[in-house]
């Protein structure tokens, strides 16, 4: 997963801003699995080990935000790691089907 805004390509760096964003203020409310830690390890979402990436996908079950991660994650399905419950392999087919995506981070709120 790239995480540097500034090495992204424009695109990608604006809607991982607004994903990230949206993450930390849901975060400040309830608990997002990917950045709490409470469920597994952090790492584990970019992990690459396959039982971590299981166990990384089955702790997106009940994110708040699961959503709009998954749609991120479809939508630059060339980004490592789980987005959405999803792995890449996942969301590279997804994507294949998919030709009208919402924007990647609705916020509902």
């Amino acid at each position: 997963m790239t995480t540097d805004p500034q090495t992204m390509p424009v695109h990608l760096a604006s809607d991982w801003r607004s994903l990230t964003a949206y993450i930390e203020a849901t975060h400040e409310r309830q608990p997002v699995p990917c950045r709490s830690g409470e469920i597994v390890e952090v790492h584990y979402w970019t992990s690459g080990k396959p039982v971590e990436s299981v166990l990384a996908a089955q702790a997106c079950a009940h994110c708040p935000i699961k959503a709009a991660c998954r749609v991120y994650g479809i939508k630059h399905p060339a980004e490592a790691g789980i987005y959405g419950g999803m792995g890449p392999k996942q969301r590279k087919a997804v994507a294949k089907l998919s030709t009208d995506l919402p924007p990647s981070t609705t916020n509902p709120n």
